[in-house]
C-alpha cells in the first residue's frame, strides 16, 4: 500500500491493477469498512485471501490519502509498504516486502520477515525488527530497538537509548 497524509479531513481509497479480468475480480474482492473507534474511526482495507496456486497473481497497488497525524496498522504477507507525510502511531507486521516511511511518525514498532525497512523520522520510541533485510533509520527522538538477523543496520541521529542488535550484517 501507498499512504500519504493531507490537511484534509477526509480519506481516499484508490485500487488499482492492470486490466484485465483477474485483476478485476481481485479488486472487486477487496472489503472497505469504516468502523467507529474511540472517538474517531478505523478506516480497515482488506485484501481477500487467496487460494489455490497461481502462476501470476494480480498485483494491485492500493493508494491511501489520510488526515496528517492518523495512526497506521498494516499486516500484510507480501507487499511493499509506502508512506508520506506525517503519521501518529504506526504498527506494521509484513511477510515480505519493503518498507518505506517517509515523513514523521509519532512512534513505531515494525516487524518484516523479509525486506528492507527504511524510516525518516520517528518523533517518539521505535522498535524495529527483520530476519533479513537492512535496516535505515533517520532520526528517532526516543528510545530505539533494532534487531537484524541478516542485514545491515545504519542509524543516523538516535537522541533517546539505542540498542542495535545484528547477527550477520
Amino acid at each position: 500500500p501507498d499512504l500519504c497524509t493531507w490537511a484534509e479531513t477526509r480519506v481516499e481509497i484508490e485500487l488499482e491493477g492492470r486490466h484485465n479480468e483477474a485483476t478485476t475480480a481481485a479488486i472487486d474482492a477487496f472489503r472497505i469498512v469504516l468502523h467507529p473507534r474511540s472517538g474517531g474511526h478505523e478506516l480497515v482495507v482488506r485484501e481477500p485471501k487467496r487460494s489455490g496456486f497461481r502462476l501470476r497473481e494480480p498485483q494491485i497497488t492500493v493508494r491511501v490519502r489520510c488526515p496528517e497525524g492518523t495512526a497506521l496498522s498494516v499486516s500484510g504477507g507480501s507487499s511493499d509498504v509506502r508512506t508520506d507525510g506525517v503519521l501518529g502511531v504506526v504498527e506494521l507486521k509484513t511477510g515480505s516486502g519493503d518498507v518505506t516511511l517517509g515523513g514523521v511518525v509519532a512512534s513505531g514498532r515494525l516487524t518484516s520477515a523479509s525486506g528492507d525497512i527504511e524510516i525518516d523520522a520517528v518523533d517518539g520510541a521505535a522498535t524495529v525488527t527483520t530476519a533479513s533485510g537492512d535496516i535505515s533509520v533517520g532520526r528517532v527522538g526516543g528510545d530505539l530497538v533494532v534487531s537484524a538477523v541478516s542485514g545491515d543496520v545504519l542509524v543516523r541521529d538516535a537522541r533517546g537509548t539505542a540498542s542495535v542488535q545484528s547477527v550477520s550484517g
